[in-house]
């Protein structure tokens, strides 16, 4: 340390100052918050004051020699501690992981821990700058470095610019990470467990619980695996890959009793790729064995074993949207997939009200439905309108049903009309969550129905045979396409007119009702998106407001351990922590949504202010 204080002090050099690196500190520290920068355009003013006082050009480099010592030490300090809590974070999830998983590969483990890894980072990187900070500038105030420089004529606030540069380093990664790199790598999950499929394969036929297909139901035990190779024509329609299980062994399990048990030739199975989600098939060839349940033996050609259970897609929530998704999704909550199936379900809603209001106003004119292939022709002697949904029920009823060109009547004394809306596969739409949704992953939705119910002393004519009548208390006719210029007429619809509640453009009170909770959702979705944008600012800023702390407490209690620093300095991080997971919740509640932004600034408010006290009295005593 006399070495560093003969150059620092004493030293004299005849450069002229280093304009770049100071432009480069600048650009660097303008990344951050308008607090940083302020704080930056002090030191350099402070610098400058004290540089025209001086008058000499060597103060400047002995300036810059105590910003570079300062920050060389600041820095390994950081980049060790980072790397050390890290590593140990990375790989106790990634033991935990291996636990879950059992066998795993190496390029599995290395995806594996590329998750982890920037997870971690986002825990860490803060901790071991704040862990920097109070260490290095308490050893060095210590050590009496900071009571040299003040005899020299230097303020020590210009020496805080390599603290700043830390945290401004460490708010950014944490930033980026939290915004960037995590939600990234997330959505490659889903890609990457696709493309192992067949390692995923092998590496259940080595569990003790063997391979399983039909949730479960058969489990099969293989000697040898061989990969198939790939038809040109098959991978056309679909087929990705191919394994073939010999020396196989197989069990059938119902209820967990082993009802069959025996043996095949071999399986065969194809993975392949279905509306963009993966797909596993397996036969058996040749098979033999015992069925208890029947105590007799069996053997066969072929058996369909199914579908293997494939892991489902990583659900991607709002809180693992990127940046940009969440600002588009601000912007256009429709986006979000459960609103856009939703807001799919209120238009259909929408249509289903316009058809009954039309139905209701033709009163008792005959009412037709159907198309070229079937169609149906309604007559009523009375008819009444549910006012809550306006569905119609008709009294005295007649159909005259028309199928491929022939014909039947249907008589009841009663009937409705179910509208049925065409959502598509409600587990294929649901994997994903609340993504941001891409129209082209999804073909579009079954087009909507309408089904004929009839009741009470129903009568039907046979088509072979008219003069045979079939009687029956209830019958539910086949369904036909919804009329076309109802749905048009719910498309046309545009977002600001469909959830608008003073515009009467649809009737029905289930309509408004379904209306008011989707305007619910949408709203609950907006405040869970700025509650996530907002979380993510305060997690980097509170990294510059807390680095500033520990390193000034770290200068005033430089009489004690490093580590009582580090946790009185703690203490406010924890504190910061608290107010932002408690600003979160409150946003959930729309009463007091801004509260609860307000709480999750708070905290880092209070750091700020803390941070000026300490600065300008603490250590200027």
């Amino acid at each position: 340390m006399t070495g560093f204080r003969a150059r620092a002090l004493g030293g004299r050099g005849s450069e002229p100052a280093d304009t770049v690196t100071l432009l480069v500190a600048a650009l660097i520290l303008g990344s951050g918050c308008r607090q940083v920068c302020a704080g930056v355009r002090f030191l350099l003013s402070r610098c400058d004051r004290e540089l025209a006082r001086s008058g000499a050009n060597g103060d400047l480099t002995m300036l810059w020699t105590l910003q570079t010592y300062v920050f060389r030490e600041l820095g390994k300090t950081f980049l060790l501690t980072a790397t050390g809590l890290t590593a140990v974070i990375a790989l106790g999830g990634g033991l935990f992981n291996l636990i879950g998983v059992g066998e795993i590969t190496p390029t599995q483990l290395v995806r594996l821990m590329a998750v982890i890894v920037p997870v971690a980072g986002t825990l860490t990187l803060p901790i071991a700058a704040l862990f920097s900070a109070t260490a290095s500038y308490g050893r060095l105030s210590a050590d009496n470095e900071f009571t040299a420089c003040r005899s020299s004529g230097i303020n020590i606030h210009t020496l805080f610019l390599p603290a700043i540069v830390i945290s401004v380093v460490s708010a950014v990664l944490t930033f980026a990470f939290l915004n960037f790199v995590i939600p990234g790598l997330l959505r490659h999950m889903n890609l990457l467990t696709r493309r192992d499929l067949p390692v995923l394969v092998e590496q259940a036929l080595r569990s003790p619980q063997r391979l399983g297909f039909k949730n479960d139901r058969y489990r099969v035990f293989a000697e040898r695996l061989e990969r198939l190779a790939i038809d040109p024509a098959a991978a056309e329609g679909g087929v990705t890959g191919g394994l073939q299980l010999s020396g196989v062994a197989f069990i059938e399990i119902d209820r967990d009793e082993w009802v069959r048990f025996g043996l095949a030739e071999a399986v065969n199975v194809v993975f392949g790729e279905s509306d963009g989600l993966p797909t596993v098939a397996a036969d058996m060839v040749s098979i033999s064995g015992y069925d208890r349940r029947e105590a007799s033996w069996f053997a066969g050609d072929e058996q369909n074993l199914g579908a293997m259970k494939v892991p489902r897609d990583f659900p991607l929530k709002i809180k693992w949207l990127g940046l940009g998704e969440l600002l588009r999704a601000r912007r256009r909550p429709e986006r979000l997939r459960q609103l856009q199936q939703e807001t799919s379900r209120l238009r259909t809603a929408a249509a289903e009200a316009l058809f009954y209001r039309s139905v209701a106003e033709r009163g008792g004119a005959p009412l037709v439905l159907g198309d070229g292939r079937l169609r149906y022709e309604l007559s009523a002697g009375s008819l009444a309108t549910d006012a809550e949904d306006g569905r119609t029920t008709f009294y005295d009823v007649t159909i005259v049903e028309n199928r491929d060109g022939r014909s039947r009547t249907i008589k009841a004394d009663r009937a409705t009309l179910d509208f049925e809306r065409g959502e598509g596969d409600p587990d294929r739409s649901g994997t994903l969550g609340l993504a941001l949704d891409d129209p082209r992953e999804h073909g579009p939705p079954p087009p909507s129905t309408v089904a004929i119910n009839v009741f009470d002393h129903v009568s039907m004519t046979d088509p072979d045979n008219p003069a045979r009548t079939i009687q029956r208390h209830h019958e539910q006719l086949d369904p036909v396409p919804a009329p076309r210029e109802f749905v048009a007429a719910a498309e046309r619809l545009d977002d600001a007119t469909l959830f608008d509640p003073t515009r009467e453009s649809v009737p029905g009170e289930r309509f408004a009702r379904r209306r008011d909770k989707l305007i619910a959702v949408r709203a609950a979705a907006i405040r869970e998106i700025t509650s996530v944008l907002h979380q993510r600012a305060t997690l980097s800023v509170s990294v510059l407001v807390l680095v500033i702390l520990g390193a000034a407490l770290g200068i005033h209690l430089r009489g004690a351990h490093v580590l009582v620093a580090f946790l009185i300095s703690f203490v406010p991080a924890v504190f910061v922590l608290v107010t932002i997971i408690t600003g979160k919740r409150l946003t959930e509640n729309p009463d007091i949504a801004t509260l609860g932004l307000g709480v999750m600034w708070s905290g880092i408010a209070t750091v700020t202010l803390l941070d000026v006290w300490v600065l300008a009295r603490v250590l200027r005593r």
